[in-house]
This record gives C-alpha cells, sequence and structure tokens, in this order.
C-alpha cells in the first residue's frame, strides 16, 4: 500500500483529536504587520518633517534641497536601523519598555548620520538647526506615541489568537520539559504550544510533559499537521543525532511549516548569527516554510 495512503487514513490518538476541536483563529501574517508598522512610522516622520519645516521656516523649508535630503534620508535610515535593532521582531511589537531605548537610538543615529551626508555633499550650509531640533523631538513623540499603539493592537491580536504560532515539539523527556520552562520564563512571546510528539514508547518519553500532552509519534504528527494549522515545529534531539534528525526531516518535509532544531542543551557552539531566538531560547533554522 502507498505510503501516504497510509498516513492519511491513520487514525489519530484521543488527545491529538482534543486539540482539532479547539479550531485556531483566522491569522494575521507577522510579516505583514511588521511591515505595515515599518511603513507607517516612515511615512509619519516624513509628515511630521513636512509639518515642522512648513511651520517653522515657511514655503522655503519644504523647498530648499537640503531639507528634502534630510527629510527622505532620516526616516529611511530609521526603518533601516530599526530592522537591524530587531525592533519589528515579534518580541519588539510587544515591548515599548525594553524597545524604548532602542527606538531612540535608532531615531538619533539616522538623524545624525543624514547630517553628516549633507555635510560631506556640502548640502547643509544653510539649513535650520533649530529645525532639525524640533523635527527630531517631534518625530520623537510621534514614534513613542505610535508604537503605544501598534502594542496595544499586537497585544490585541495575541489575546485573540490571531497573531500567534502555534508549535508542537517533537521529542519528550529532560530537553523537552527544559524547553518548555525556559519559553515560559522568557518575555511574551507569540508562541503557542500544542503538545509533542515522540517516537519513544519508554519510560525515557511520558504520557505528558512540563505540562504537555503527547499527541502521538512522527508519523502521526504528519496527519495531525494534515487538520490544523502548524506554524513551528521544535525539535528537541541532540544535534548530534544527525541521522535521527535526517530521518524527522524526510517524514516532516511535506508540511509547510517552520522547523527549528533547540540548542538550548547543546554544548557545541556556533556563531551569534547561527541562532535565531524565541524568548529567550535559541534554536537553529532548519527549514522555513514557503512564502506562498
Amino acid at each position: 500500500m502507498d505510503r501516504r495512503r497510509t498516513l492519511r487514513e491513520r487514525p489519530l490518538s484521543d488527545a491529538a483529536r482534543a486539540v482539532l476541536k479547539d479550531k485556531p483563529a483566522k491569522p494575521i501574517s507577522p510579516a505583514i504587520v511588521a511591515t505595515g508598522v515599518l511603513m507607517a512610522e516612515v511615512t509619519m516622520l516624513v509628515i511630521i518633517g513636512l509639518a515642522t519645516s512648513l511651520a517653522y521656516l515657511g514655503f522655503y523649508g519644504v523647498t530648499d534641497l537640503s531639507n528634502l535630503v534630510i527629510m527622505a534620508a532620516a526616516p529611511i535610515g530609521f526603518g533601516l536601523l530599526s530592522h537591524i535593532l530587531g525592533l519589528y521582531t515579534p518580541h519588539g511589537l510587544r515591548e515599548v519598555r525594553f524597545m524604548g531605548p532602542r527606538l531612540m537610538a535608532a531615531w538619533t543615529a539616522a538623524i545624525l548620520i543624514s547630517l553628516a551626508v549633507l555635510f560631506f555633499m556640502k548640502l547643509g550650509a544653510e539649513f535650520s538647526r533649530a529645525w532639525i531640533g524640533i523635527w527630531f523631538l517631534a518625530g520623537l513623540a510621534g514614534l513613542i506615541g505610535s508604537r503605544s499603539i501598534a502594542v496595544s493592537m499586537v497585544r490585541h491580536w495575541t489575546q485573540t489568537r490571531r497573531l500567534e504560532r502555534r508549535a508542537v515539539i517533537i521529542g519528550g523527556g529532560p530537553n523537552a520539559e527544559k524547553l518548555v520552562a525556559m519559553m515560559e520564563a522568557s518575555p511574551e512571546t507569540d508562541v503557542r504550544l500544542l503538545g509533542f510528539f515522540d517516537d519513544r514508547k519508554d519510560d525515557r518519553s511520558p504520557e505528558s510533559c512540563a505540562g504537555l500532552i503527547k499527541l502521538g509519534n512522527v508519523d502521526d504528527l504528519v496527519e495531525f499537521g494534515r487538520h490544523t494549522r502548524i506554524d513551528l515545529m521544535l525539535v528537541t534531539l541532540p544535534i548530534t543525532a544527525e541521522s535521527r534528525v535526517l530521518s524527522l526531516l524526510k517524514k516532516l518535509w511535506v508540511l509547510p511549516v517552520d522547523i527549528r532544531l533547540a540548542a538550548h542543551t547543546n554544548k557545541l557552539r556556533f556563531r551569534p548569527r547561527s541562532y535565531s531566538y524565541i524568548g529567550n531560547v535559541p534554536f537553529l533554522d532548519v527549514f522555513d516554510r514557503p512564502m506562498a
């Protein structure tokens, strides 16, 4: 019999069927939210620049070349620096308290870099320093206000489960328990753990782990993923267990999900850029879902 047909007809456990009854809300893409916030903030800074220039300098202020250059360069530079500083990550869109200093640093650096560009291009000999100061302060106030609104909206969407990532853990035992504990101790995240799957049936993989219920084995996971939305698979197998990890991937690649290999128990150390983070937990990106 064809293997795919067998998997389609595979019955799920009672625990897995119970999870399937909890239908997910219509999702909102985090990438779309991040892009929307980025465009809104950059546009707002340009508008504030035009408004303050017109109010303080009059018509000359919005037609002077040096003013136009800095009004375009500083907001764009802010957007790039904010992206580098993680201000548009899921965590960055949830916490004003922790991200406020980075927001100020990005806007300050964008203004200073733009002024340096004007200086070296010999375009800034006559621009108004007072207007720059007014724009900087007004822009900073606008950024704090807009980011507060964005945080409120993101938190609301998270609470209503429209902006959450539904995740399952692959592998049980102590590694999974430590992973769950670290994620629960992390700052507010957008990840909701549905349960865990494990091929082992001995004492190394009990029916529950850190409050999560075992939903079946890896073959059950493939069937489970056909019935509900899964955004993340968090693999707790050791990185050194290469053959087991490859065997898992051969089964799971058919599902359009992000696969992350937990690195919280890994004694090997990679470059910081090799890791992605969910809260405070490091992961190695194994597979990213297709864009469409």
